[in-house]
């Protein structure tokens, strides 16, 4: 008898091959390491109960100066705020679509057709595109005066796309044709991309690269939208890469307003003069506005003064020139002003936005300049220390801004105590608060590498890490490329297409940074890979997640999940002629009644056309036939046949949910597989065959019952290019009591893989003794 005790390294290593590994743990999943020992993962559930839309790319934790926290989530579709606290269950309070307006009340014709679900919407200026969410009113008719999500642009043939959109609405069934002709339109920000898209021909842009409805000359992919945030002391700051910065005020509510609209200063005394002209010019010294900028005069002994008026000319720093509506003649008549942030200073586009930990500056990276409205990639400027709206630099405030000498483009940026780092796509440079007169410096603090997205570091107690392509870096003061022995695991199956939705976090109580990327075969987050640095050691395994804040105000980290699932072929079916119930199959869907879902690639069918059934639906059944691999939708367009079509690219969007993690064992309340394997021993020089008899498990089980197993599977093979035996050498089903098991296997080498499928418990892998022989040579 001779007990072989089975003693590997921590962490997983795969940069080579399972048997030049020897010794080491070579494939793992939702297990971690803790000062040595190999442990599953703890679970998660819904922070809470209701779901959002779209696929959500960044959230950002924090507390007001009150102690209220929030949460604020930037999705392809939608910006949502959470308030409130962490509790179990998931609470029930809403989630608050903040998502900013970007044409208000604008009067439209609402076309209803009788015994049809397809709504058509005439604007002539509606600048939609198609899957934007609009919300209608003034019609009369309570299927119509709500929010939509614009199903086509262009009527129902597809024609007029600039003047017209098409909405469909489940289970509507009107019985006569209507038109509203002084309907109201209410649009939020354009929806972005949950993917990247290939640039089609010369002079494409960036996704969102360029005015609503007009474009520049760029080079680079269309890709998938990406938001950043940061809290600006209470209230949230909010940037689209590539467009436009807004602002959500935690005292007011509500929805973001874009940063240029808010209010910079009010009850400001001014003087008017016009002589019988609609041109008025105004003195305040030092007013700080643009050619461009509105300025509201909200008291006035004229009437005719009073309303938001365009600036048409800055005369000097005291006096500017506004356009009314009338002719006037005033001689220094007394006028109270409100200024807004404006145009012609606060930045209109950015790449990224934040807050400097020190001044309280709000930064832009690759902002446009003063007096443009194109984005410079390599331009950082800041507003005035404590001051979100004053941009404009002067010696009276702390306002500036610094082109970068290194790259061509500012890929992301990442606030820490003492200073914030800039990427470019050729350096990192460090941006230090100075004080006056300059501010700020600029130093590049490394060279020759860059970060393979905007959310691909993370500031784990002031130091610094981050992903590049092929790469992973760490920052403390300068830059060093860390060791990592799964690089070609990560790499070698990476969709670089996705890399911008690459997104990092820190696990604090862990010691584990943790990045979450797309594989190559997918356009989602599917895989994860980790750093613990405390442990200096790295495994992987898979995990769909959009978005990680280890969330340092609450008691529990949070993830955004990302569920975008594909369909069979001919997945859609109709059961009876003259219904609008369509059954979808969709195995272990999961879905609810109430689930909102978003449906793409569908080709009609049975009288029901694929402009009815690519939009968002409401689940009515989460089973068909007493099956759950089928859920219903009533589409309101009654099927004129039977049977089954779709075709073959069928896929949708479920519903999407923030969770808590390291909240005790399972996946929301679902079992939670977890497993670690290692690569092969032998004995000696491996010219001995294994005979295997008895185990003696060394397993700590955590918050386990009398039944709950933990399986040890011990395979074999003979060679190493030969595939792991069938069936195993063993199979081991341990609990908390067991003491031994015997079994029977023989091999030239082994490898033990220790997994639980089990739910309500975790697990601590200590040193598994095997009795063990040589059993001849071949």
């Amino acid at each position: 008898m001779q007990f072989l005790k089975l003693v590997f390294r921590p962490g997983q290593y795969t940069d080579g091959t399972n048997y030049s590994n020897e010794g080491s743990w070579f494939d793992v999943d939702k297990v971690r390491f803790r000062k040595g020992f190999a442990e599953k993962f703890g679970g998660w559930k819904k922070f809470i109960s209701e779901a959002f839309v779209g696929q959500c790319r960044n959230i950002h934790n924090w507390a007001t100066n009150g102690a209220s926290l929030h949460l604020g989530i930037g999705t392809t579709s939608k910006v949502y705020i959470v308030q409130g606290a962490d509790t179990d269950p998931a609470p029930s309070f809403p989630i608050t679509d903040i998502t900013p307006i970007r044409r208000a009340d604008q009067t439209v014709t609402v076309d209803v057709t009788a015994n049809s679900s397809l709504v058509v919407v005439t604007d002539t200026i509606h600048g939609a595109q198609e899957g934007d969410y609009v919300t209608l009113s003034g019609t009369g008719d309570s299927s119509v005066n709500k929010e939509h999500r614009i199903s086509a642009l262009g009527d129902l043939n597809g024609d007029n796309v600039a003047n017209q959109y098409t909405i469909q609405i489940d289970g509507y069934y009107p019985s006569s044709t209507t038109s509203y002709s002084a309907a109201v339109a209410n649009y939020q920000t354009n929806v972005g991309s949950d993917v990247s898209v290939p640039p089609q021909g010369w002079g494409q842009e960036n996704w969102n690269e360029g005015p609503w409805g007009g474009s520049e000359a760029s080079e680079g992919s269309l890709g998938a939208r990406v938001w950043n945030m940061d809290n600006y002391g209470d209230d949230l700051l909010i940037n689209l890469r590539f467009d436009k910065i807004y602002y959500w005020d935690e005292s007011v509510g509500g929805r973001a307003v874009a940063l240029n609209d808010r209010t910079r200063s009010e009850g400001n005394p001014g003087l008017a003069n016009a002589s019988t002209d609609s041109a008025v010019t105004i003195k305040d010294e030092g007013h700080g506005v643009g050619v461009g900028d509105n300025v509201v005069v909200t008291s006035a002994a004229t009437a005719a003064l009073l309303g938001t008026w365009p600036v048409t000319a800055v005369n000097t720093r005291s006096e500017y020139v506004i356009q009314i509506d009338a002719t006037v003649t005033v001689a220094d008549e007394a006028v109270t002003l409100k200024y807004f942030a404006g145009t012609a200073f606060c930045p209109t586009r950015a790449l990224q936005v934040l807050t400097s930990e020190q001044g309280r500056h709000v930064i832009a990276f690759g902002a446009n300049p003063i007096g443009s409205n194109q984005i410079d990639k390599l331009l950082v400027r800041w507003s005035s220390s404590e001051d979100p709206t004053t941009w404009e630099p002067l010696s009276t405030n702390s306002a500036g801004f610094q082109d970068l000498s290194s790259g061509s483009e500012i890929i992301g940026a990442l606030s820490t105590r003492l200073e914030t780092l800039i990427w470019s796509d050729t350096a990192l440079t460090s941006m230090r608060y100075v004080g006056s007169p300059f501010y700020f410096s600029f130093n590049d603090v490394g060279r020759g590498m860059s970060m393979v997205g905007p959310n691909a570091c993370a500031n784990a107690n002031g130091v610094v890490f981050f992903m590049d392509r092929g790469s992973f870096y760490v920052y403390s003061g300068s830059v060093q490329r860390l060791r990592c022995p799964v690089l070609s695991t990560v790499f070698d199956d990476f969709n670089y297409d996705e890399a911008i939705q690459v997104a990092c976090g820190t696990n604090l109580d862990f010691s584990e940074v943790i990045w979450f990327y797309p594989s190559s075969g997918s356009t989602v987050n599917d895989r994860y890979v980790v750093y613990n640095y405390d442990e200096q050691v790295w495994y992987c395994g898979s995990m769909n997640r959009g978005a990680w804040d280890n969330a340092a105000v609450r008691p529990y980290p949070k993830a955004s999940s990302v569920n975008k699932l594909t369909l069979p072929a001919n997945p859609v079916q109709t059961p009876l002629t003259g219904t609008d119930v369509v059954v979808v199959n969709s195995v272990a869907h999961g879905l609810s009644v109430g689930d909102q879902v978003i449906f793409s690639g569908l080709e009609g069918g049975n009288g029901i056309n694929s402009l009815v059934l690519n939009t968002q639906h409401t689940v009515t059944s989460d089973t068909y036939g007493g099956s759950a691999n089928f859920f219903t939708i009533n589409v309101g367009t009654r099927a004129t046949g039977t049977g089954s079509f779709g075709g073959s690219e069928g896929a949708y969007d479920a519903p999407n949910y923030i969770y808590s993690h390291e909240l005790e064992w399972d996946d929301d309340g679902s079992p939670m597989t977890a497993y670690i394997e290692s690569s092969d021993f032998d004995l000696g020089e491996g010219d001995r065959y294994l005979f295997l008899s008895r185990m003696l498990p060394d397993i700590k089980f955590i918050d386990a019952g009398e039944t709950d197993k933990v399986k040890v599977t011990m395979n074999g093979r003979d060679f190493p290019l030969k595939s792991q035996d069938s069936p195993p050498l063993s199979e081991s089903l341990f609990t908390k009591t067991s003491t031994q098991d015997h079994i029977r296997g023989r091999a030239r080498q082994a490898s033990m893989k220790v997994e639980s499928s089990g739910s309500g418990y975790g697990w601590r892998l200590g040193q598994v003794r095997v009795d063990v022989r040589s059993d001849g040579k071949r």
